[in-house]
């Protein structure tokens, strides 16, 4: 992110999310140094956009500045589940798709 262009939209593509999503049963499989990713956003120049996956579920906001979206998985959903922390419940949802 340091060399990209100022100019230019910054768009940041991640696989773990560098938050706390929500959901108790993936909380153990976030990224692990969320903390630094946000310490590296505060020392450069911010994404415009930051889209995230692994959740498998759609939610979106703004996260150090950043707005982000997560979507549906293609495959293996999640189903929308606050309550569980030993099991990741799946669904039979339709999957999203976003270009």
């Amino acid at each position: 992110m340091q060399e990209a262009p100022q100019d230019q939209p910054l768009l940041l593509f991640l696989y773990h999310p560098p938050f706390a999503a929500g959901l108790p049963h993936m909380g153990h499989i976030m990224l692990l140094n969320g903390a630094e990713e946000a310490a590296l956003l505060a020392r450069t120049q911010r994404p415009d956009f930051m889209l995230v996956g692994h959740v498998h579920r759609p939610i979106g906001g703004v996260w150090q500045g950043a707005p982000f979206h997560i979507l549906r998985a293609l495959d293996n959903k999640i189903a929308l589940d606050l309550q569980s922390k030993e099991r990741i419940p799946g669904t039979h949802e339709l999957p999203t798709m976003r270009w």
